[in-house]
């Protein structure tokens, strides 16, 4: 159970998928920066700069700042060490809808993940637990391409259970990320680059790592934004984008690798 066998292939949506009819290369992490990003954005933070371009102010976006505002003040949510998820009933009864409406309007539409489907479904599917789905929403999201589903499930996913679940956790205490003294020479991959659990405040596991790769993925997100980048990774990172830069092909300007490079940058 804890050893799996076999080829070792790519998540869902972290690799290109041939006549998709969106983007799926690292969709999987896009979707949770866009909504840590709605969340942080929500209440004064910087935004990552991870689709930025969606991050406009809408009427739903003030809302929720109006509604995270009054978590604070009734003591469900908590601003100090950061924004810390108190009470899960608050979450479910005043936020989760809120996020769900920026998420369609500002990520999931932009992504055309939605064709064939009305806002309305998409917002019903997302919200409700799949034991209480209704029969003719679950329909119409059936007519929808097989990677159409699976994001608006991972979509869900996170609205219902990953989301309130990351930001209930305090960072440096919960979950973080190793620092450079504490990184070991035998250190696995995952605890170098991913959060990892801590056993309190400023002390990391020794060994663990989160199994749930979406949680995984969450948590780093958090990690950083409060942490920051190391400078092994922005090192490790650029070494990477000089070794893809050197296996791609064409005009030097228009690698992509180039072109990830001038996003960074600029």
């Amino acid at each position: 159970l804890n050893w799996p066998l076999g080829d070792r292939n790519p998540l869902d949506f972290t690799a290109p998928v041939a006549n998709s009819s969106f983007s799926t290369t690292g969709a999987r992490w896009r979707l949770p920066f866009f909504l840590i990003d709605t969340i942080l954005l929500a209440v004064g933070k910087q935004s990552s700069g991870v689709d930025n371009d969606r991050s406009s102010i809408i009427p739903a976006r003030k809302d929720l700042v109006d509604i995270i505002r009054q978590g604070f003040a009734k003591k469900v949510l908590q601003a100090v060490p950061h924004i810390v998820l108190l009470d899960p009933h608050f979450y479910d009864t005043e936020m989760k809808s809120i996020i769900t409406d920026i998420l369609i309007s500002q990520y999931l539409q932009p992504e055309q993940t939605l064709d064939n489907i009305s806002t309305a479904q998409a917002r019903a599917y997302i919200l409700t637990p799949s034991k209480s789905e209704d029969e003719d929403v679950v329909k119409s999201v059936n007519r929808l391409k097989d990677e159409q589903i699976k994001y608006l499930n991972l979509a869900r996913d996170w609205i219902l259970t990953y989301l309130p679940w990351c930001i209930s956790k305090v960072n440096r205490v919960s979950y973080g990320t190793l620092s450079p003294d504490q990184i070991r020479k035998y250190e696995s991959k995952g605890r170098r680059y991913l959060a990892v659990p801590f056993a309190g405040k400023d002390k990391p596991t020794d060994a663990s790592e989160f199994s749930n790769p979406d949680v995984a993925i969450g948590l780093t997100i958090l990690a950083l934004r409060y942490e920051g980048l190391r400078i092994t990774a922005c090192k490790d990172l650029l070494i990477g984008l000089r070794d893809d830069f050197a296996n791609e092909h064409g005009p030097p300007s228009k690698r992509p690798s180039s072109e990830r490079y001038r996003e960074l940058i600029e």
